[in-house]
């Protein structure tokens, strides 16, 4: 963004604050269409009432980051969020610590018995993991072990990523055959 006296000027000669077509979203503008809202109050419900995993699909382009953003930014209060990037899933026991507001423990499984064990049933840990098409093998299974806990019914996954991805993830979760249900949620072009 330029911020030369003359760039400021040509701005305001509009009746601009800021630039208008930047590279980056910025979160102060958001336009949610019918198509967009009506995703965001489903992917909202699905987090709330049921589904342990729910698979965010759709093109580049489509609007799953804006979806996603509105959606962390209209989270429950009762949600603890853990949010991260598929990229960084090698610190995923920090930021699960980080969203329960506790110590890293030696494994998940330890981290969430000791959150289940000091909270009521009506707060749930949702994961949502950006770029999940980045997810390996060994990643995806960590997940599925949580998903197969005692405390799995407190427990929400929601993965934003290509459609072929999350259909690869979609067949890898069913095939675990845990005890939960997962939910494809594609966002058109």
């Amino acid at each position: 963004y330029d911020t030369t006296p003359a760039a400021k000027s040509y701005l305001e000669s509009f009746s601009l604050n800021c630039e208008p077509f930047a590279d980056s979203i910025d979160n102060r503008f958001f336009y949610c269409g019918t198509t967009l809202m009506q995703r965001l109050d489903l992917l909202s419900h699905l987090t709330q009432f049921g589904d342990s995993v729910v698979l965010v699909s759709g093109p580049a382009g489509s609007g799953k980051t804006t979806l996603l953003s509105r959606f962390v930014s209209q989270a429950n209060s009762q949600w603890h969020m853990c949010l991260m990037n598929a990229d960084e899933f090698d610190r995923f026991p920090e930021r699960l610590a980080d969203a329960l507001k506790s110590e890293v423990a030696a494994n998940e499984q330890e981290l969430l018995s000791r959150w289940a064990a000091q909270t009521n049933n009506s707060q749930l840990l949702v994961i949502v993991i950006d770029s999940a098409e980045h997810l390996d093998e060994t990643a995806l299974q960590r997940l599925c072990a949580l998903l197969g806990q005692s405390a799995a019914s407190r427990i929400r996954v929601i993965l934003f990523g290509s459609p072929e991805a999350m259909q690869r993830h979609k067949q890898a979760i069913e095939q675990k055959q845990l005890n939960c249900s997962t939910q494809l949620l594609e966002m058109p072009r």
